[in-house]
């Protein structure tokens, strides 16, 4: 790490992991080790060594500049790394740009298959954020020590998540605006780097041991990192791979990209995890090309305006033989609901909100059938600020923003109110984000025996179906897909299902999805 980054120049959690040299051992035994290490400015044999080394998460320059060094190209913002950290530490240390033959592409796959096992083996991960000085380290530990206090706990239990921060921050923290804003935090692989081992250290800040206990559904992984950067499209694929325990797939950049993501969704669904699903509400089934209805993209998640707080989990559904559908696609478990019996014509969205008001909808499942995707459930957003019930101000305010009798200003997105303590304040932001979910877009609201969803507007015709999926929140309410029975293995839409009383729906069937 350079001097000139502000970062600190000693080491403290390399002197640690120095005096627990058996803190991550049984590791080092169990993952599938790299080809090379670095050890006192020397590439060294790693592979068939139980060496234990530090691996080193960093965020590459934009331009970085390359020379050549031990028969490899390697960068010169590495090098400079790998000699800072030498002088801390006696182990080998593993970082990407020295120890991996970045113009050896047979080589270089085979280490990218392993990034998971090479971080989780490690005996510590280093993250190196240059933007953390001694000021910036000195207020995180200041925070982390405060979150255990009762102050804290208050405000956490009222909901004052402004609180909260300025609680543990002393204060609106310029130090805290410098680090997070660090290119570190926007990287598609560093987030798996900092996760993946339990020994991590924030640059001599503090350890993240709980950061990953147990493997993340898809969807949860695709939140946190498809609105982060990525020179390669096909890392946006790739770098979740560990954390979401998809190793089986073998990274090949040679692929069209489109077949990586088709590939990555079809192999999570093939283990059970069908929560990549809530994200395929945000694909253009009119101009994805075929195969890829269904298969969400980071284009598309980059510009969906919000990212809801409800969590969604996977359901288990019996063993299939059987698949429908075409040669390509993704393969799918649904249920049908029956057809549907009645569809509105298309309108924006303050005519369906009065629509569906007119259908005697109540607020909450309104607001559900809106923005639960988008922004999150009635229930989850009154849990988040510490309300309840707040779905027809929800309502109120996010429909006076749309209408522009209220004007909307950016900085009530953080909008939490001034008063500690008081519950009921801070839905601000969850109604500015729902105003700007649907604009320029005309919906329609499908009915079948089983119950109703609102979509887009498509170019389906005919008589269509909707189907339940195979992802629920945690209060049991689904996801549903419209299908047409004129282009029946080609999904049309998908949306938040408001179930019927005492509905019922078919038994499960799987389709391959073009």
């Amino acid at each position: 790490m350079r001097e000139d980054d502000g970062a600190q120049c000693h080491h403290p959690q390399l002197t640690k992991v120095e005096d627990n040299p058996r803190s991550n051992v049984k590791a080092a035994l169990t993952y599938a080790r790299p080809r090379n290490c670095i050890r006192d400015g020397k590439l060294v044999d790693s592979e068939s060594s139980a060496e234990p080394y530090i691996a080193i998460s960093y965020a590459w320059d934009i331009r970085p500049s390359f020379k050549e060094w031990e028969g490899r190209r390697v960068t010169e913002q590495a090098l400079h790394i790998a000699d800072r950290l030498s002088k801390h530490t006696s182990y080998a240390l593993w970082i990407d740009a020295i120890c991996i033959d970045q113009d050896n592409e047979p080589v270089k796959m085979v280490e990218l298959a392993k990034m998971a096992d090479i971080y989780r083996g490690a005996i510590a991960v280093l993250c190196l954020v240059p933007e953390i000085d001694q000021a910036t380290s000195r207020v995180v530990e200041h925070g982390t020590g405060m979150i255990d206090l009762d102050g804290f706990r208050a405000l956490e239990q009222a909901g004052d998540t402004h609180g909260m921060y300025m609680f543990a921050s002393q204060g609106s923290n310029k130090a805290l605006h410098k680090l997070f804003s660090s290119r570190w935090w926007t990287r598609v692989w560093t987030f798996q780097e900092a996760v993946l081992n339990h020994i991590t250290f924030w640059d001599s800040v503090h350890s993240m041991s709980d950061a990953m206990k147990a493997y993340m559904p898809l969807g949860t992984a695709i939140s946190s990192v498809w609105r982060r950067q990525s020179t390669v499209t096909h890392d946006m694929a790739y770098s979740l791979l560990g954390v979401c325990r998809l190793e089986t797939i073998t990274p090949d950049y040679r692929l069209p990209v489109e077949k990586v993501f088709a590939d990555l969704v079809d192999k999570a669904s093939s283990k059970g995890d069908f929560s990549w699903l809530r994200w395929s509400h945000v694909v253009d089934r009119d101009a994805a090309c075929e195969g890829m209805s269904m298969v969400p993209v980071p284009a598309t998640v980059l510009a969906t305006p919000a990212s809801a707080i409800t969590e969604w989990r996977s359901v288990e559904v019996p063993q299939m033989s059987v698949v429908r559908g075409g040669a390509v696609g993704v393969c799918i478990p649904h249920r049908s609901t029956g057809v549907i019996r009645w569809q509105s014509e298309p309108e924006d969205i303050k005519g369906v909100i009065n629509m569906l008001q007119k259908l005697s909808y109540g607020p909450e499942d309104i607001w559900n059938l809106l923005f639960g995707l988008h922004v999150g459930f009635a229930c989850d957003v009154d849990k988040a600020v510490g309300g309840s019930g707040l779905a027809q101000a929800l309502l109120n305010l996010a429909t006076g923003y749309i209408d522009g009798t209220i004007k909307l200003e950016d900085s009530e997105d953080d909008l939490v109110g001034d008063k500690p303590y008081t519950r009921g304040y801070g839905f601000t932001a969850y109604a500015s984000m729902a105003a700007k979910v649907w604009r320029n877009t005309q919906l329609v609201v499908m009915r079948s025996q089983g119950g109703t969803t609102v979509v887009p507007a498509h170019s389906g015709t005919g008589q269509a179906r909707l189907h339940r999926l195979p992802v629920e929140s945690h209060r049991g309410t689904c996801l549903c897909l419209v299908v047409h029975d004129s282009t029946k293995f080609r999904a049309s839409a998908i949306g938040v299902m408001v179930e019927d009383d005492h509905a019922g729906s078919g038994s499960w069937q799987f389709t391959r999805f073009s």
